[in-house]
């Protein structure tokens, strides 16, 4: 068995599900709680994903759970990317148009950051909260059409009902991984 690790800054606004989001990836048995407690700092994370269902390559991405507070967090954010942060995932709340600007502006920062060191961001951008159909703005296609854009591939996912959540992880792991050890 071949494990290849790399790291990945999760970022986006305060409340829009990153950590629960990563609760899910990790099978915490509770990953939604409907008490909110927003993460200070960040936090360090791990988990290995299976890139081929027929082979042995494992790739074991250990996540920076940045805290909402991306004007507070920022300088560290691009310090950490000059530290060999290799993979980005954004997170947005699909109700909430303000959460999908921001993130979108903060995308094009660390494009512009990693283009400028001659270096390819993989990443994927994440709608969550999918779930809640009726108070949905930004549309698939529109959040779509941002990422490639970006060259990111885009998933709609709900860490409330744990959709599209391992599908999105699955596919960063195995991009990164054909991009970068193959």
């Amino acid at each position: 068995m071949s494990v290849s690790r790399c790291k990945a800054a999760v970022i986006g606004e305060k409340a829009v599900g990153k950590t629960s989001i990563l609760n899910c990836l990790l099978g915490y048995p509770s990953p939604f709680s409907r008490r909110y407690t927003m993460t200070k700092g960040v936090n360090i994370l791990s988990k290995p994903l299976k890139v081929f269902k027929h082979r042995n390559e494992i790739v074991e991405i250990y996540f920076y759970d940045f805290s909402g507070w991306i004007f507070l967090y920022e300088n560290l954010m691009k310090s950490l990317w000059n530290s060999n942060i290799s993979i980005v995932v954004g997170v947005f709340d699909v109700t909430r148009e303000d959460s999908f600007q921001t993130l979108i502006n903060l995308m094009n920062d660390f494009t512009r950051l990693a283009n400028s060191q001659k270096e390819s961001i993989t990443g994927i951008i994440l709608g969550n909260k999918c779930d809640l159909i009726e108070q949905r703005i930004i549309s698939l296609e529109e959040a779509t059409q941002s990422a490639k854009k970006l060259r990111m591939g885009y998933f709609d996912c709900s860490a409330k009902e744990n959709l599209g959540i391992e599908k999105a992880f699955n596919h960063l792991a195995r991009t990164w991984y054909e991009t970068k050890i193959a």
